[in-house]
């Protein structure tokens, strides 16, 4: 049976709402199989968006890793000057007598080490009561809403060092 046969019996058993895959023959042709429905009930084909999350996190660390393997950028460097966002970032300390945030900020720089080794201070409400606390009495919109705003967290503690 080959990979469209599958793909589609998947699909027609409900093991998966959509899928759309495909890859490269040896002589170069690009072969995509799509099958199913998006969330709006559209038929699904090679430009269909999905949301996959967290797994952005696994296509971005092989990313960032092959430049590392090219010589850039050095994963032990301050990032700041590639993203200027993470130029002063803030550490979450905890909250006053009226539930306000008390920040400082960070004495270290964040490099992309530390990103990818989860060690950066940057932490998400789902796995963090502060930070969820933080989004409630601030407003500050949650990494769940895909907003450019919500990267601009403050982070949990000094970068690199837990």
């Amino acid at each position: 049976m080959g990979i469209d046969a599958i793909l589609r019996e998947a699909v027609a058993a409900g093991v998966v709402p959509a899928v759309v895959a495909g890859h490269v023959t040896r002589d170069g042709r690009m072969q995509v199989f799509a099958h199913g429905r998006d969330a709006a009930g559209r038929p699904v084909d090679a430009r269909t968006l999905f949301w996959i999350a967290s797994m952005t996190k696994t296509i971005t660390s092989v990313a960032a890793m092959q430049l590392v393997g090219r010589g850039m950028p050095d994963p032990d460097a301050p990032l700041a000057p590639l993203l200027p966002g993470l130029a002063r970032p803030q550490i979450l300390e905890g909250f006053d007598a009226d539930g306000c945030p008390r920040l400082h900020p960070a004495t270290r720089a964040i490099t992309l080490g530390q990103l990818l080794s989860h060690t950066s201070g940057f932490a998400e409400a789902v796995w963090s009561r502060q930070i969820e606390t933080y989004l409630r009495v601030t407003g500050h919109p949650s990494t769940a809403t895909g907003k450019r705003a919500a990267l601009d967290l403050p982070l949990l503690f000094e970068p690199g060092t837990d």
